[in-house]
């Protein structure tokens, strides 16, 4: 099969991709191929494939898996994440690309600590990535072409033109503010005024929100699908929202760096479908490189089979979880049963309204110097800023303090902390921000 022609969107979409070679729509078929249509066997050996091809070429093209040329065994490989890619940018990139066109583009993620993060994304990443998302869309049933609701901070790093947004049918909503009476009074009139179905894709934090919003009043409107995305979203937000907008509500396990991971399958009991044609996945204990066992939680480790550019082998994502095996569409499928460490709290400023979390996030990715921070709300109007930070200067932290009182407020009161390390939970994960302020 191949991408469905649904539009004048998609039409123009895929003819470009024609006229460059088709590299979307070949990826698109690997999917269907291999992970939907192929025995489990048949999806093995061609991951197989892919997987040797990645280490192979890492070995002989980057000079940080040069060391291990002597063997061909992904379990010899060390692990690494996103501070030993950062301490070593360039002995992870590529040597067989020589320029910058040849390399593809640069994507930047705040990172598990709020530091920026950037991961160079070759060509067939690039299409891979695409094609990826079209299909793992479809399985949550937004169809492509059809227009999408998107939450989020529409800050410099990911600003999309009206001219791209229209192309791509988004219509893009700022998730700044979550308060009930702008969710009712703006989203809920707006969705219910589209003539056709549309889907809705928000971090989880959002969603949450909303399903504590939610009128008695009928919705008038269609939702084909919500995607929920970045942290775990709970099963009693899920349920509220699936039975007022009429569709189902699902997960999506997914990072900047590396793109579509997994995605929750209704039919499945909400578990995560894994991405194994674009990734080698791995479940390790928390406290060794040792594999766990199937339904142990541990940290998720991934290998993008796709990115050649800047080979990510091994790759810690700073979340747990547990695997197991299910049959999808009568075919035996690997599935994340579940995955812990990625729900971050919500906060108030200081007149009580509620804050996304990704505000704090996003506002520190411009300051250079902070290597990690920890944003914590003691009370109505007390929070602390815990920081580990190149330079203390007042110069460095004023700046910084007076973008977050930006957001929360002028009468708030936040002490700042300085640290070495921002203490990991139990998870393995580190909260960004947190509330411990008393109900």
């Amino acid at each position: 099969m191949s991408i469905k022609i649904r539009n004048a969107r998609v039409s123009l979409f895929l003819l470009i991709d024609l006229l460059r070679g088709g590299k979307v729509q070949k990826e698109y078929k690997y999917l269907e191929q291999y992970l939907k249509n192929s025995s489990y066997e048949k999806l093995k050996s061609f991951q197989s494939e892919k997987l040797s091809r990645i280490l192979t070429h890492a070995q002989e093209y980057c000079e940080f898996y040069k060391a291990h040329q002597e063997t061909n065994d992904i379990d010899s490989v060390p692990v690494i994440n996103k501070t030993i890619v950062n301490n070593n940018i360039k002995k992870f990139l590529s040597s067989r690309f020589k320029s910058s066109s040849d390399l593809g583009k640069v994507v930047t993620t705040s990172g598990s600590t709020g530091s920026p993060f950037s991961v160079i994304h070759g060509k067939q990443k690039i299409s891979s990535h695409s094609a990826e998302v079209i299909f793992f869309n479809e399985l949550a049933n937004f169809r492509f072409g059809d227009r999408l609701y998107y939450f989020r901070i529409w800050d410099k790093l990911v600003h999309k033109s009206q001219v791209k947004a229209f192309v791509q049918n988004l219509v893009l909503m700022d998730s700044s503010s979550l308060d009930c009476v702008t969710f009712q009074t703006k989203v809920l009139k707006k969705l219910e005024k589209e003539i056709s179905g549309v889907s809705m894709l928000a971090y989880a934090s959002t969603l949450e929100a909303f399903s504590n919003c939610l009128p008695k009043t009928k919705f008038k409107g269609k939702v084909n699908s919500i995607i929920s995305m970045s942290e775990t979203l709970p099963d009693g937000s899920r349920e509220k929202l699936e039975n007022y907008f009429r569709c189902h509500v699902v997960s999506r396990y997914s990072n900047m760096e590396n793109g579509m991971i997994a995605l929750q399958i209704p039919k499945n009991g909400y578990k995560y479908l894994v991405n194994e044609v674009g990734f080698y996945l791995e479940i390790l204990k928390l406290n060794s490189s040792k594999k766990a066992e199937i339904g142990e939680v541990g940290r998720i480790v991934v290998t993008d089979l796709n990115n050649f550019a800047q080979p990510l082998v091994r790759y810690d994502t700073g979340d747990v979880g547990s695997v197991c095996y299910d049959y999808f569409d009568g075919v035996r499928r690997l599935f994340l049963n579940k995955i812990e460490g990625r729900r971050v709290d919500f906060i108030t400023d200081v007149s009580g309204n509620l804050i996304s979390p990704h505000v704090i996030t996003n506002s520190m990715w411009k300051h250079k110097l902070v290597r990690q921070f920890q944003f914590i709300q003691l009370d109505t109007s007390e929070y602390k800023l815990i920081l580990n930070v190149a330079s203390k200067s007042n110069e460095v932290i004023s700046p910084i303090v007076e973008d977050i009182t930006h957001y929360i407020g002028s009468g708030a009161r936040i002490a700042v902390e300085f640290t070495d390390e921002i203490p990991v939970l139990k998870s393995g994960k580190r909260k960004k921000v947190v509330n411990l302020m008393k109900v």
